[in-house]
């Protein structure tokens, strides 16, 4: 069971992943061999905001239909 609502969950993935993204943006500058690396946590932050964009207007659905009823 976690008791981190939904929000609260893509929040803290949200967080862990800038902060890897931070770490590795500066790898890359010392190495090229970390770019793939880079270009994935992009990836995972682009993913994330898709998800959080969808859950937004699920909450927003799903509260309309609260007034509804």
């Amino acid at each position: 069971f976690n008791p981190m609502s939904p929000a609260d969950q893509l929040e803290a993935n949200r967080d862990r992943l800038e902060a890897a993204l931070l770490r590795v943006a500066s790898l890359v500058t010392l190495d090229t061999e970390f770019l793939p690396f880079y270009l994935r946590l992009e990836e995972e932050l682009a993913n994330l905001d898709r998800q959080c964009s969808a859950f937004d207007r699920a909450r927003r659905l799903a509260a309309s239909q609260k007034a509804i009823c």
